[in-house]
């Protein structure tokens, strides 16, 4: 005797969309790739954020750069935007 059709899985599709191609009845689980990282421009998006918060007249360097960034090329992104008082203790030592 079979063993009963497993309830928990939903019946195929079967319909026009399936015979374009444009669906797959293939079971795709989280398991079978790996998750994907940040993009490349997430610490200048943030940057945004933290130049806001500091100082909102200096709130468009930040855009700037971020614009920048996701115009370049994947390896030349552009240095990310720093605060002048970073940038003053970073030059003193």
């Amino acid at each position: 005797m079979a063993p009963p059709p497993n309830t928990n899985d939903p019946p195929e599709y079967q319909g026009p969309l399936t015979k374009m191609g444009l669906i797959t009845n293939n079971k795709r689980f989280r398991g079978d790739r790996p998750s994907p990282g940040p993009h490349r421009c997430y610490l200048h998006y943030l940057d945004i954020f933290y130049g806001l918060t500091s100082d909102p007249i200096e709130f468009r360097e930040p855009c700037i750069t971020f614009w920048k960034c996701i115009r370049s090329e994947e390896g030349k992104e552009p240095p990310r935007w720093r605060f002048k008082e970073q940038l003053q203790q970073t030059e003193s030592k």
